[in-house]
């Protein structure tokens, strides 16, 4: 018993001593959140025509613009999730912030689930009636927890953490990777509350506690390759996606499954390209120059944009006429362009009071 004690006082005191010579801000995260950011806002704004929101007043069709969409979306998510868990991973192995399941679950229950709630009953005005209030209290309860809207990001990634401390239990690499991966490709089970979600979700937030443990196996990767993979592996599967799915025939229940599972394994395969990619140009770029001050602090504003963006372009997309006046052409741009802009300073201005800084 005192052998184990003084082992785990000296581990303590070189986790103390390691603390010294680590580096206080992961400047390749705060290099990736504000691009995440922009392509959350950019996607929104052209999430009417690439099939992400229903068309509003006067909406036309635009090819180019549903590749904008698809584009802007095709690693957008799984980044998220990936950089949440890359930085839970620095915080647990670098500075040796070794949580419980328990401390872990009341943290992030203040950190996600307070806002999501909030958040969502302000958002409720925003919803059609068949998505909410329809009667039925229950299932009007369910939805509210599990995030109105976009808010449904937030509780997902907070069942991510207790699944992720379950999965880092299992010993063997490999099978903790098999396990996310099955749970990735296969269709997300209709469980309430965003667990069936978060386990669909799960790869990439294992991806990301995993590959901050092997960083400089993967530093000095080929950027241009993995870029390239990225590319040619999104266009051509976004291209042959319904093709390769035409080709399981029938409407029996194995046919289904067959046909989601391999639309999620194209995803995950493109997905995952432009996580690795996105990491290593954050990783190379910032290890050859210092990132800007403006460019860190930046990062304290993201999480209100996430909150504010969608609110603003739904008002403007189904609640005022200025699709009309604006046109197909113009509106996405401009709604991009102004939501952007509107949703730092409404950040800004939320973050400037104590409960606010709290909030988001």
């Amino acid at each position: 018993m005192k052998a184990a004690e003084e082992k785990e006082s000296c581990n303590r005191m070189c986790n103390m001593n390691k603390n010294l010579l680590v580096k206080k801000n992961l400047d390749e995260i705060s290099f990736i959140r504000p691009i995440l950011i922009v392509l959350l806002v950019l996607f929104h704004a052209f999430a009417p025509w690439c099939g992400g929101w229903r068309p509003f007043e006067g909406f036309q069709e635009n090819s180019a613009y549903w590749w904008v969409g698809k584009l802007s979306y095709s690693f957008m998510l799984p980044t998220f999730v990936f950089i949440s868990s890359y930085v839970f991973a620095y915080q647990r192995e670098t500075l040796g912030k070794i949580e419980n399941v328990g401390q872990i679950v009341v943290k992030k229950f203040r950190r996600l689930i307070v806002p999501s709630i909030l958040f969502s009953f302000l958002y409720i005005p925003l919803l059609p009636k068949s998505l909410f209030g329809g009667g039925n209290f229950i299932h009007d309860i369910l939805e509210l927890l599990g995030g109105l809207g976009h808010m449904w990001f937030l509780p997902m990634l907070f069942w991510c953490f207790p699944l992720l401390y379950v999965l880092l239990k299992i010993g063997s690499f490999k099978i903790r990777f098999a396990i996310a991966l099955l749970l990735a490709i296969a269709p997300t089970l209709p469980l309430p509350l965003q667990i069936g979600t978060a386990l669909t979700y799960l790869f990439y937030f294992l991806l990301g506690y995993e590959l901050y443990r092997n960083v400089e196996k993967i530093k000095n990767t080929n950027l241009i390759l993995v870029w390239s993979l990225f590319l040619i592996s999104f266009v051509g599967l976004t291209i042959l996606k319904s093709e390769i799915v035409d080709c399981i025939t029938g409407n029996s229940i194995v046919s289904k499954l067959l046909r989601l599972s391999t639309t999620n394994l194209a995803t995950i395969l493109y997905s995952t390209f432009g996580v690795v990619a996105m990491l290593i140009t954050a990783i190379k770029y910032t290890s050859s120059k210092p990132l800007p001050h403006r460019v860190i602090k930046m990062g304290s504003y993201c999480f209100g944009v996430y909150i504010f963006q969608q609110f603003i372009l739904q008002i403007v997309y189904y609640h005022t006429s200025l699709p009309l006046y604006l046109g197909n052409e113009l509106l996405p741009w401009i709604g991009f362009m102004g939501t952007l802009v509107l949703s730092l300073i409404l950040s800004y201005i939320v973050r400037s009071t104590r409960i606010g800084r709290n909030l988001i």
